[in-house]
């Protein structure tokens, strides 16, 4: 799959598939979302679906599973209405000229470090060889940035090589080509649980990924972006408290069998899953770690109109984040 702009999985709630299909002729419209992986952090689109929950808000939801880095091209591009990502979204709303902007958060992905036993914390790095994904995604950020607190340089003292995903990059551990990968669960779970390797926790360095309408888009439909947003907290609040749905779409969509996996995910991501906006702060670091660095105002990136508009106690807002 490396190198693969798409993978394999598209799944929609109705037979009709273009954007915003449907709404002229009073059936239910349809919005195309692209989201960089079938992961933890991405479940709830997934038990949305599959739960009708979209469609109690008046939309079918056809999700495209993309790499990072297409995902936010394509909202950049208008090639999907809605997109999630990690800071590449960020970089993508930034050079976007359709006037694509950020509308909310779905929380903080779980990353680890695993690790060979000589390594036993983030300075044991420094000479070592790295394994991550996307340049630029949110894994890639989190090890740079954690490296940095640390006083290591990344591709200085730190080798950083990129393989398509989170189980290459364990591959690369257990071969002996890297000393340490980014991994996130349940790929950190089968590091200790199945290999009995070292993980080093670096979620707090990790910023919040990113949910994106393309400016296209919410020009003709503003009213399909509330609704997909307020659907979207349905289906989190939904993720969060119903393990048993939570673990039907990592079976279905991550491909999950063993149970301490499945367990493990859920148990990682439940307190992690937001719907809640974007905080200011963190997007002007995302901003200042691009580069080059980006001075833009965070506010210009950002509509919050979308996510005003949905009473606030439906929110899903992890603790201490902010609520604006």
């Amino acid at each position: 799959m490396a190198g693969a702009a798409v993978i394999a999985l598209t799944l929609t709630g109705a037979a009709c598939s273009s954007s915003a299909s449907g709404g002229d002729g009073g059936s239910t419209p349809t919005i195309t979302v692209g989201v960089s992986g079938a992961t933890g952090n991405t479940a709830p689109i997934f038990v949305g679906v599959d739960a009708g929950v979209f469609k109690k808000y008046g939309l079918n939801v056809e999700v495209k599973v993309l790499t990072p880095t297409a995902s936010s091209a394509a909202v950049s591009s208008g090639t999907v209405d809605i997109g999630g990502d990690g800071p590449n979204m960020v970089a993508a709303v930034l050079a976007s000229k359709n006037g694509a902007k950020v509308i909310f958060t779905n929380g903080i992905t779980a990353f680890y470090l695993a690790t060979t036993p000589s390594i036993t914390d983030i300075e044991g790095l420094k000479g070592k060889t790295l394994a991550t994904t996307t340049p630029g995604g949110g894994a890639d950020t989190a090890a740079r940035t954690a490296m940095t607190a640390h006083h290591l340089v990344p591709d200085k003292d730190v080798k950083v090589i990129y393989v398509s995903q989170n189980t290459a990059a364990l591959a690369s551990l257990q071969a002996g080509k890297v000393q340490a990968a980014v991994v996130s669960p349940p790929t950190t779970i089968q590091a200790e649980n199945q290999f009995h390797l070292k993980t080093i926790d670096i979620g707090d360095y990790v910023l919040p990924s990113v949910y994106a309408v393309s400016g296209g888009f919410a020009a003709k439909h503003p009213d399909l972006v509330t609704k997909f947003i307020e659907g979207y907290m349905a289906a989190t609040q939904l993720a969060k408290t119903d393990k048993a749905a939570s673990e039907a779409a990592f079976k279905k969509y991550l491909g999950l069998k063993d149970q301490a996996q499945l367990d493990g995910t859920w148990e990682e991501y439940k307190d992690r899953w937001a719907a809640s906006p974007f905080p200011s702060e963190d997007l002007k670091d995302l901003l200042g770690g691009l580069k080059p660095p980006s001075t833009v105002d965070p506010a210009s990136l950002m509509d919050n109109s979308y996510i005003q508009k949905i009473d606030q106690s439906k929110w899903v807002v992890p603790s201490g984040f902010p609520t604006s």
